[in-house]
Formats: structure tokens, sequence, C-alpha cells
């Protein structure tokens, strides 16, 4: 059983980078009391567990305005793209703990680590 990832308007309020992720599974409309307090359906996101070796990676996606092209209606009316800077980027690692000359995890304890974080400079409506 998990726990409710909601805010009081129901949007979710955390989500895990992409990278540490292992399963999504979505349920709509549960009638069960297992799953009150949703808004309609539940979304279940299972995180990676550490192995026995290390791994990990490092990733960045980026998009910018001279890059994209103006969209049609705005092309017809001669209105200008709007200034936009999409950048997403972060790391994840994970594997048994070990310490040298104090602690050698193998086979016994693990950890997973992800970061992420996001600049985004693309105008909103005024919702």
């Amino acid at each position: 059983m998990g726990s409710p990832d909601t805010d009081n308007l129901l949007k979710l309020a955390y989500s895990p980078p992409q990278d540490i992720v292992q399963s999504v599974s979505v349920s709509a409309f549960q009638v069960d009391a297992g799953y009150g307090h949703s808004g309609g359906g539940v979304l279940n996101q299972i995180t990676k567990g550490g192995t026995n070796s290390f791994h990990g990676s490092l990733y960045e996606y980026a998009q910018f305005e001279a890059l994209n092209a103006n969209g049609y209606f705005a092309d017809r009316t001669n209105t200008p793209k709007p200034n936009t800077h999409y950048h997403q980027y972060g790391l994840s690692v994970g594997g048994p703990v070990w310490i040298p000359r104090l602690f050698n995890g193998r086979d016994r304890v693990f950890f997973e680590f992800a970061w992420e974080g996001i600049r985004d400079s693309q105008p909103a409506s005024g919702f």
C-alpha cells in the first residue's frame, strides 16, 4: 500500500525522475475504500532498488526558441515566436553501500539516488 501524493486540489505533488522509475501502473475509477481521496484514478510508480554493481546515468534535454518554428496561427497574424527556453537535466546512481576498510554491503545493503533539475521560461497563461 502506498500513500497519497497529491495536494489539496488533487494534483500530483511529486513525481520521481524517469531514470529511477522501474514500473508504472494506472488504475482508473477504483471504488475500493483503500483508494480514497483520489481524483478518479490511481497512478502507481515503483522505484528501482540497488544492485550489487554500481550503475548510473547522466542526461540533459534542452529546447531553445531559435530551434522552434512559430505556430500556424501566430505566423498568419505576424505574431513573433514566444521567448521559450526549457532545460531539463539530471543524474542517477545506485549500487551496494561500500565504505573502504569499514563496511561492505554487497548482497545486503543498497542505495539508489536520482536528482533532476528544470529551468523553464516558457510563457504561461493566466490560469
